[in-house]
């Protein structure tokens, strides 16, 4: 289903209600005559309805996201409710919802609530900038809405991800541009990733040698041991179908929004860690991520100096953290799309890319944070996943596009229509990519 409308006078909420529309407010200046308000109303009227239909769309009719193809990003009109079980807040698609009779699933614990006696939130707002490309052209990975290939010619928004002439492939879950895995942008990898585990999963944490860390107000807090002597922390997935204890998963494709899912998930090495360390100037953290047939790990001093990055056993990259910020140092590990990062502070210390591994076995990424010496402390432990692309219909994994036409995807890939599924003749191929004339321009949530 298209991803974004234009609301008419009424809006249609969940179950069949409707409320009319906000009316504009017009702006009356004191010691006017009433002539002059009418010429300034109309004025101010005619104004608005010229940028909403040239400038920025949304501005008099507003344009509200519709489904869920680009959750997490952008939300359509859905339930958020409390979990039975651990109190977490859950939102799911309203045209997503479990079985009839069938309770939906916390993402978190596992429990079940019936999502239907949830609040109904609206979907996102947005802004249409209709100007941008008509100065430029469309950017990859840019949020756009467009004119749906279908019949009905329906507006929607997906993201950006191949150009003019562009040969485009998804494997491993990744896009594959003329044989060149493509790289998002640090701010739209945060945008699309998933939580799969927040600061309250802290039962998802283990200590590899008993003893060395335990939890304790919230934080992990490692026991002071013997220099060279690495303790790890070490993060166990559970999907919610996986019992309790310290049996793990692998991270699957999944998305809690959608709860009628039903398809064989896909396991996603792709991840990001982040947290916040505590300790010493003098204190150094370890991290190690096994991501694929890839391992890495890295030395992090906490009070400033330099870092070091290893890719299976060697050494690769250093970088460097700035000093001062060891009572309180936020971090940030990333391992997606070929690509290591890490962040400390909120600036970047060091970016390595690479072409990964094939993978070995199924178990899924595993993560883990390490001391030696120092009574280092971590809280705040967060654990996302990257998207994963699916192939389209049939299996398709590659396309071709046309001197003037654009790939498109949705962020919530198995649930979205999009380049690889749309089919008309508005195409030069089968499926594959839509014409420019198409886009209508970049989306801002508001």
């Amino acid at each position: 289903m298209p991803s974004l409308v234009l609301s008419p006078p009424k809006r249609r909420l969940f179950g069949g209600r409707t409320r009319a529309a906000e009316k504009p407010r017009a702006v009356i200046v004191a010691g006017t005559g009433p002539r002059k308000v009418v010429q300034a109303v109309v004025l101010i009227a005619t104004v608005a309805l010229l940028a909403n239909t040239w400038l920025l769309s949304g501005i008099v009719v507003p344009a509200f996201v519709s489904g869920s193809s680009m959750a997490p990003a952008l939300m359509g009109p859905h339930l958020q409710f409390q979990c039975a079980g651990c109190e977490r807040e859950v939102r799911c698609d309203i045209e997503a919802l479990p079985p009839a009779g069938e309770d939906a699933t916390c993402p978190h614990c596992g429990a079940r609530s019936d999502a239907a006696s949830g609040m109904l939130q609206a979907g996102d707002r947005l802004l249409i900038d209709r100007t941008a490309y008509s100065l430029r052209a469309p950017k990859r990975w840019e949020t756009v809405a467009l004119h749906s290939p279908e019949e009905d010619g329906s507006l929607c928004v997906k993201r950006i991800v191949g150009l003019p002439g562009e040969n485009i492939e998804i494997a491993d879950g990744d896009v594959i541009v003329d044989g060149h895995r493509q790289r998002k942008p640090h701010t739209v990898q945060l945008a699309m990733a998933l939580a799969v585990a927040d600061a309250g999963d802290l039962d998802r944490w283990h200590s590899a040698r008993e003893g060395a860390w335990t939890l304790t107000e919230n934080k992990w807090q490692h026991a002071a041991g013997t220099a060279g002597r690495i303790d790890w922390l070490e993060y166990l997935h559970r999907e919610p179908v996986t019992p309790g204890g310290k049996a793990s998963s692998p991270i699957l494709d999944g998305s809690p929004v959608n709860q009628n899912e039903s398809r064989k998930l896909n396991p996603v090495s792709d991840v990001i860690l982040r947290g916040t360390l505590h300790g010493a100037e003098a204190d150094k953290a370890f991290f190690t991520i096994h991501a694929r047939g890839d391992e890495f790990r890295v030395i992090l001093p906490i009070g400033g100096g330099g870092a070091r990055l290893s890719h299976n056993g060697t050494r690769v990259k250093g970088g460097r953290v700035e000093p001062g910020q060891h009572a309180k140092l936020a971090v940030e590990v990333v391992v997606t799309d070929g690509r290591f990062s890490i962040r400390a502070g909120g600036k970047p210390v060091l970016e390595y890319e690479f072409e990964p591994l094939p993978a070995r076995g199924d178990g899924g990424p595993r993560v883990a944070i390490g001391a030696d010496a120092a009574a280092l402390a971590v809280s705040g432990l967060e654990v996302l996943r990257d998207v994963h692309y699916t192939p389209g219909p049939e299996g398709q994994t590659r396309y071709r596009l046309g001197p003037d036409e654009y790939f498109v995807l949705g962020d919530n890939s198995a649930n979205s229509v999009d380049s690889r599924t749309w089919k008309n003749g508005l195409t030069r191929s089968a499926r594959g990519g839509v014409r420019g004339e198409m886009l209508l321009g970049p989306v801002l949530a508001w």
